[in-house]
């Protein structure tokens, strides 16, 4: 019986949480076996927002909008100030999560500690939609209003460098949902040193 699911993450082969982003903001339990999918509302409240994403990463829910929640326990652990975050991407192994929120503002915070570890406003992007997609070294992508974006900071790595000019294949680009791939040649030059 739960009202809306319109967001998943899995938490293993046979677990996987639902939430409905709608004004009841229900958190579900899923089971998955043989038998097929069994759903439990166990909490509601404990995931707030309209839209808010989620991902599930070592017993916890990160919530798009900066909140962590415990499932198990039913207990938010921490806040991150994601100033209403639209996105989200988690970076594990650097021990790093991003917001992108309203400015457009890319934020940094250590996983761990809920401290902030910097921001940076990103010029140029309008109407960014969908999650946060980690890359490379140092890179994080989103799709904007017919436009992909490929951020890439120290904030997000200081590993790899990051280049100062971009130089595509060609001026533009264009490919239907049903064209197939579409192939894009990115040559970078230079280094940003500080």
């Amino acid at each position: 019986g739960a009202y809306c699911i319109d967001r998943i993450t899995f938490a293993g082969p046979a677990r996987l949480f639902g939430f409905c982003t709608q004004s009841v903001w229900e958190l579900v339990d899923f089971t998955v076996s043989s038998s097929g999918v069994v759903g439990t509302v166990f909490a509601n409240n404990l995931v707030v927002g309209y839209g808010t994403d989620i991902v599930y990463l070592n017993g916890l829910i990160y919530t798009s909008t900066g909140r962590v929640v415990n499932p198990f326990s039913q207990t938010v652990v921490g806040t991150y100030q994601a100033d209403g975050g639209r996105s989200m991407a988690i970076d594990q192994a650097a021990g790093r999560i991003f917001f992108l929120s309203g400015g457009p503002t890319l934020r940094a915070f250590d996983i761990n500690t809920f401290a902030l570890i910097g921001s940076v406003t990103i010029p140029g992007l309008n109407g960014a939609t969908g999650k946060l997609v980690r890359w490379g070294e140092n890179g994080l992508a989103i799709r904007g209003t017919n436009q992909l974006y490929l951020i890439q900071s120290p904030l997000i790595s200081s590993n790899g460098f990051v280049p100062t000019s971009l130089q595509l294949s060609a001026p533009t680009y264009s490919r239907s949902e049903s064209g197939g791939n579409l192939t894009v040649t990115v040559a970078r030059s230079g280094t940003l040193t500080g």
